[in-house]
C-alpha cells in the first residue's frame, strides 16, 4: 500500500529548492514516495537521499531520484534530505547542493484495542453472551473518533459492551471491536480485534429417495434404490449418522442406506439417527423414520399326476396331467395360463392333460400367472414343466472305410443311436466276446488276424428303470502289405558264390488284396526270378525284390526282401612303390589288400627273412640302415574252404639331415686388420640340403643355394668378434623343412691402447701425496708398467702401485707417491700385450713454489734443463725400445710355434717401448 505523501526537492540554477506536498506526515507500514528532481536536464553528478545522515538511495546521471521507504512508528522524527554530489563541487558550495530545509518525518498509526470481560465464545442456543471492547493504546493522532462493534452481517453496535440475550443460531459468527482516529490526509486509521461466537444446537433431519421406488417407499422386488438421511442443519456437524431396521440392527453406518436388488424380506420400518457432540461433551441427537413396501411377482408351482415322473419324464404311448397353482403374490395375481414352447395357449386355466404321448410332444410347457405393480409394470410368475418323452435307441455305425483297414494302422468305428435317454454302448468281436464299452471302437496297430464281424449294442434306461435296446454289425476287412520270401539256387544252399559260378533267386509273395506287380532292382531279373551266369565280383552286394498292392483308400502297400550276394575272389595286394620317412621316426607299413573274404594270413618279408605274420609291420626309430624293399604276402579262404594268395613290394627310404662343418682360414691367431675366410660345408644328408646360410649373432650375413658357402671378412675389426653359426636347410618328402647346424666363436686380437693420449702435469710440494692413474684396453688384456723420473722400471708388486677394474679387456693401474725433494720429474705409463705396438703416456710432477723475480729466473733455467733432459730421455728411450722390440719379436715367434690359443697371451709377459712420447 502506497502513501499519498509525495516529497519533491527541486534544484535550480541559483541553488536547491525543496518543496514538500502536501505535508511531512506518513502512515506506519505504508510505502511513501520521495522524489528528488533537478531542473534543466541531467545534473553533473549523483542525486542521493539521506535519512538521519545515512545514505538510502543514489542515482547517477539521472534528472530525478525516486525513493520508496516504509516507516515504522519508531521512525517518527527521522530527518530526510536530498543532495547533489559530484567530485567537482567545492566544499564551499556543498551547502548550496542540498535542500535548504530538512524534512522531519511524522509517523501516523491507528489505536490498539483489546476485548475483555468476555464470557465463553461457545454457547448453546437460547443462552446469554457479553464482551467489552477497550482501547489499550491510543494511536497518532491520539483522538479516538469512533468506538463500536461490527457484527457477522456487518451491522454496527455503537457501544463498548456487546450484550446478546436469548441467542439464536443466526447470531453466531464473527464480531469485531473497532477504534479509529483520523490521519492528516483525512483517512481513518482503524485498530481492530475480533472474536468468533459459536452457537451450538442439535441436528435437524430429512429423508430423500433416489432410484426406482416411490416416495412412500413402495418398490418392486429386484429393483435398486437409495434412501438418504439429510442433515438440514447442525452445529457442530454430526459425527455419527446411521440407519437401523425394525429389530434395531444397524444396516448402514453413514447417511446412505442402499438397496441393491431388493428382496421381499427387506420390507419394514427403518430409522435414521444423527448425533453431534457439544463443547461440554454432551450429545445432541435427532431421529427420523422411513417404511419400505416390497412388491413381487406371483409364485407358481406345477404338480404332475398319472404315468409320468414328477419332473415330466414319460415313456412314449403313456398318459398324464399337470396342474398349475399360485402359492403367493403381492399384489394378488390376475389370471393363470398354460403355453407350449411356441407360446401357443394349450389351456386357459391351471390344468393341462396329455393322452397317448408321442416323442414329438417333448419340450417345455410354461404356466404363467400375472399381477400389476405400483408403477404400472406387469409382474409375471412362471413355472416350466419339461415333458421328456423317452423311447428305445436305434443304432448305426459310422466309419470312413466301410470296415476296411490297413494292417498296422488304427481302425475307428463310431456307434451312434437315436433314442431317449442317451444310450450306453458295448462292442463284441467275431467270437461274441465283449471287447469295449463306449460308442467308439478303437483298434490300434490292427493285425490281419483281427478280421471278422464286430457288433455294437446300444442300451438306454427309462425313468421307471425299464430298458430299451438296439444293435448293428460291421465286417472288418484287414488289408496288409505283400509278404516277400526269397529262395536261392546255386552250387550250395547259400548266398555266397565264388567269382565265375552260376546263381539264381526266386521271389514268392503273400498279400491282401492281391499284388499289382513284382520287380527286382537288377537287369538280370525276369519277373520273380533273378539269374546270374558266371557271376563277377562287381555283382557282389544287396538285391531287393519288391511287390506292390493297392489298398481301399488308393494308398499302396509294398513289401520287399533283401538278399546279400557275397561274391568271393582272391586277394590283390596294393603295392606302395616308395615310402619315405624321416630319421628317428617310426615307420608303419600296412598291407593294403583287396579281397573277399578278408585275408586270414599275412606275412612281411625283407631280404628273404620273415619279419612278422601280421597285417602291419612297424620299424621303430628308423635309421638309414632300414632303407630297402619290404614284401607283404596275404592269403584268404573261400566259403568252400579253398584259398588264394598274392604279394606286393614297398620300398622304404629313410631321410636324414646333413653333417655341417664350420671353420676359418686362418684357423687361429686372428688379429685386427687381417683378412679372414669363413668356410661352411654340409655333407652326408638324404636328401642334400637345398640352402645354406651363415649368421653372426643370430643375423644372416651370407647365404647360398647348395651345400657349400665361403664368406670373406676383409680387414677384420674387433666389432666382428663373436658367435658365428652355419645352418644347412633340408626339405623332406612331406615339404617340411628342418636344418642342421655348426657354430664357432671368432676372437679378434688387437694391441693395447691407453684411454687418454694427453700428457698430464701435476704441481706438488715436498710431503704431498700424488696419485697417477693409467687406464688401457686390449685383447688379450694389456699389462701396465710404470717408469720413474730416472727411467727406472717400477715393480707392480710395490705397495704404491694398484691394478684394478679388469673388465672386458680394460685395466686400470694407479701409482701413488709421497713427494720428496728428488721426486720431481717425468714419469711414464706403458701399456702392452702380445699384439704390437705398445702405447705410452707421460706424467710430469713439478715443484710448487711461490713466484718471485728470482723464481722466474729459476723457472726459466729449470725449463731449459727440462728440455735438455727430455731430449736425453728420448734418445735413451729409442735405444731401450730397440732392445725390448728384439726380445718381444723372439717371444712372439715362440708363441706362434707353440700353437697356443688366446689364453696363452695372458701368461706371457713382454715389455716393449714405443717411440711415442
Amino acid at each position: 500500500m502506497y502513501s499519498i505523501s509525495i516529497v519533491s526537492f527541486i534544484f535550480t540554477a541559483s541553488g536547491p529548492l525543496c518543496e514538500l506536498s502536501p505535508s511531512s506526515y506518513v502512515v506506519a507500514d505504508e510505502v511513501a514516495i520521495f522524489n528528488c528532481t533537478v531542473e534543466n536536464g541531467v545534473p553533473p553528478g549523483e542525486l542521493v537521499w539521506y535519512a538521519d545522515g545515512i545514505e538510502t538511495t543514489r542515482e547517477k546521471s539521472l534528472s530525478s531520484n525516486v525513493w520508496y521507504p516504509v516507516f515504522q512508528r519508531e521512525d517518527n522524527g527521522t530527518i530526510v534530505n536530498c543532495r547533489l554530489e559530484h567530485e567537482t563541487i567545492l566544499p564551499s558550495a556543498e551547502e548550496a547542493a542540498h535542500c535548504e530545509e530538512d524534512i522531519i518525518i511524522v509517523v501516523q498509526y491507528p489505536p490498539t484495542v483489546n476485548i475483555t470481560n468476555s464470557t465463553r465464545n461457545v454457547v448453546f442456543e437460547g443462552e446469554r453472551f457479553q464482551a467489552v471492547c477497550e482501547v489499550e493504546e491510543v494511536g497518532y493522532p491520539a483522538e479516538i473518533i469512533e468506538l463500536y462493534w461490527r457484527g457477522p452481517n456487518n451491522e454496527r453496535f455503537y457501544t463498548s459492551t456487546l450484550m446478546l440475550e436469548n441467542i439464536t443460531r443466526e447470531l453466531g459468527g464473527n464480531y469485531t471491536c473497532v477504534a479509529s482516529n483520523e490521519y492528516a490526509d483525512g483517512r481513518m486509521g482503524e485498530g481492530r480485534t475480533s472474536l468468533i461466537l459459536d452457537v451450538q444446537y442439535a441436528p435437524s433431519l430429512d429423508v430423500k429417495i433416489y432410484g426406482n421406488a416411490s416416495e412412500g417407499g413402495i418398490v418392486v422386488e429386484g429393483d435398486s434404490f437409495i434412501v438418504e438421511c439429510i442433515v438440514t442443519d447442525a452445529n457442530p456437524q454430526p459425527h455419527v449418522i446411521s440407519w437401523t431396521d425394525s429389530e434395531g440392527t444397524t444396516v448402514s453406518s453413514n447417511e446412505l442406506m442402499e438397496f441393491n436388488a431388493v428382496q421381499r424380506e427387506q420390507s419394514g420400518n427403518y430409522t435414521c439417527e444423527a448425533m453431534n457432540t457439544f463443547w461440554d461433551g454432551t450429545i445432541g441427537n435427532a431421529l427420523i423414520g422411513f417404511s419400505i413396501f416390497v412388491q413381487y411377482i406371483p409364485e407358481v408351482k406345477v404338480t404332475i399326476t398319472g404315468d409320468a415322473s414328477s419332473t415330466g419324464r414319460v415313456i412314449e404311448g403313456h398318459s398324464f396331467e399337470a396342474e398349475c397353482e399360485v402359492l403367493d403374490s403381492n399384489p394378488s395375481h390376475n389370471n393363470v395360463t398354460w403355453f407350449d414352447g411356441g407360446h401357443t395357449v394349450v389351456s386357459p386355466d391351471g390344468l393341462v392333460e396329455f393322452e397317448d404321448v408321442r416323442r414329438k410332444q417333448s419340450g417345455d410347457y410354461t404356466c404363467v400367472a400375472t399381477n400389476t405393480f405400483w408403477d404400472g409394470r406387469t409382474g409375471t410368475g412362471t413355472a416350466i414343466m419339461n415333458v421328456n418323452v423317452e423311447y428305445a435307441p436305434v443304432a448305426t455305425i459310422n466309419d470312413e472305410s466301410g470296415g476296411r483297414v490297413v494292417e498296422g494302422r488304427e481302425y475307428r468305428g463310431d456307434c451312434s443311436s437315436v433314442g431317449n435317454p442317451a444310450a450306453s454302448f458295448a462292442w463284441r468281436n467275431q467270437s461274441g466276446v465283449e471287447i469295449h464299452t463306449g460308442p467308439t471302437l478303437y483298434l490300434s496297430d490292427v493285425k490281419r488276424e483281427e478280421s471278422g464281424i464286430y457288433t455294437c449294442i446300444a442300451t438306454n434306461t427309462f425313468w421307471d428303470a425299464s430298458k430299451g435296446y438296439g444293435n448293428v454289425s460291421i465286417l472288418l476287412d484287414v488289408q496288409y502289405d505283400p509278404d516277400v520270401e526269397l529262395r536261392h539256387f546255386g552250387l550250395y544252399d547259400s548266398s555266397q558264390v565264388i567269382e565265375g559260378d552260376d546263381f539264381s533267386v526266386l521271389c514268392l509273395v503273400d498279400s491282401n488284396p492281391e499284388v499289382d506287380w513284382i520287380a527286382w532292382d537288377d537287369s538280370n531279373a525276369d519277373g520273380a526270378w533273378l539269374n546270374f551266369t558266371s557271376v563277377e565280383r562287381n555283382k557282389h552286394g544287396d538285391y531287393i525284390c519288391t511287390a506292390r498292392n493297392t489298398f481301399w483308400d488308393n494308398s499302396t502297400g509294398t513289401g520287399d526282401e533283401r538278399i546279400s550276394i557275397d561274391v568271393q575272389y582272391p586277394p590283390y595286394v596294393n603295392e606302395q612303390t616308395v615310402f619315405c620317412v624321416e630319421h628317428d621316426l617310426d615307420v608303419r607299413l600296412s598291407c593294403e589288400v583287396n579281397s573277399n573274404p578278408s585275408p586270414s594270413f599275412y606275412a612281411w618279408i625283407s631280404n628273404g627273412d620273415l619279419l612278422v605274420r601280421e597285417h602291419t609291420y612297424v620299424i621303430n626309430k628308423a635309421s638309414r640302415s632300414d632303407s630297402g624293399n619290404y614284401t607283404c604276402r596275404a592269403t584268404n579262404v573261400f566259403y568252400d574252404e579253398t584259398n588264394a594268395t598274392d604279394s606286393g613290394v614297398t620300398e622304404v627310404r629313410v631321410q636324414y639331415l646333413s653333417d655341417v662343418t664350420l671353420a676359418t682360414i686362418p684357423l687361429h691367431n686372428i688379429t685386427e686388420g687381417s683378412d679372414v675366410t669363413i668356410y661352411c660345408q654340409a655333407v652326408d644328408g638324404n636328401p642334400n640340403p637345398h640352402k645354406i646360410n651363415l649368421t653372426f649373432e643370430d643375423e644372416i650375413i651370407a647365404e647360398s643355394n647348395g651345400s657349400v658357402l665361403y664368406h670373406n671378412l676383409v680387414s677384420i675389426s674387433r666389432e666382428q668378434d663373436g658367435n658365428y653359426q652355419c645352418n644347412a636347410m633340408t626339405q623332406f618328402y612331406d615339404q617340411r623343412e628342418d636344418f642342421s647346424t655348426d657354430a664357432m666363436q671368432i676372437t679378434v686380437f688387437y694391441s693395447a691402447r691407453i684411454s687418454s693420449e694427453e700428457s698430464r702435469v701435476y704441481e706438488a710440494s715436498v710431503g704431498d701425496d700424488v696419485s697417477m692413474e693409467c687406464t688401457a684396453e686390449g685383447n688379450p688384456s694389456p699389462t701396465i708398467r710404470w717408469f720413474n723420473n730416472r727411467n727406472e722400471t717400477l715393480s707392480n708388486d710395490d705397495d704404491n702401485i694398484s691394478i684394478h677394474n679388469i673388465v672386458a679387456g680394460e685395466v686400470t693401474s694407479t701409482l701413488t707417491l709421497t713427494i720428496g725433494s728428488n721426486s720431481f720429474g717425468i714419469y711414464t705409463c706403458e701399456a702392452y700385450n702380445l699384439v704390437r705396438p705398445s702405447d705410452y703416456q707421460l706424467v710430469t710432477i713439478n715443484e710448487f713454489t711461490k713466484a718471485s723475480n728470482l723464481d722466474i729466473i729459476a723457472i726459466s733455467v729449470t725449463c731449459t734443463v727440462i728440455v735438455v733432459v727430455l731430449i736425453v730421455g728420448i734418445v735413451l728411450g729409442i735405444l731401450y725400445y730397440n732392445k725390448r722390440a728384439s726380445k718381444i719379436q723372439s717371444d712372439n715367434t715362440d708363441y706362434a710355434n707353440a700353437g697356443q690359443d688366446k689364453s696363452a697371451y695372458s701368461e706371457i709377459t713382454a715389455s716393449t717401448v714405443n717411440d711415442k712420447q
